[in-house]
């Protein structure tokens, strides 16, 4: 097995931070783009769960309101919103 190129896996690393550094961090709408939400809320800590014992069980809550208030969800997320228009549109083509 061939070794690791410690250097340019070094330089790799700083140059990655450094990009999250300047370029995603600073712009939490970025965030989103770079990390999925299941990693965000596996970091968040214990006084952002809202009482929830874990990730998972704020995920699930979160599911389970967000199946029993569609029209809220898409008022509140409009990306969702026009993603449920254009499938319906694409149902009405076939």
């Amino acid at each position: 097995m061939p070794s690791l190129n410690t250097a340019a896996v070094g330089k790799s690393f700083d140059e990655k931070t450094d990009f999250f550094d300047k370029s995603v961090l600073p712009f939490p709408a970025q965030i989103l783009v770079w990390f999925s939400g299941k990693d965000l809320m596996a970091s968040l800590d214990g006084s952002l769960k809202l009482g929830r014992k874990n990730p998972g069980d704020m995920r699930a809550a979160i599911r389970y309101w967000m199946r029993g208030n569609p029209d809220k969800v898409i008022q509140y997320l409009p990306e969702w919103g026009k993603l449920v228009q254009a499938i319906r549109e694409a149902l009405d083509q076939v």
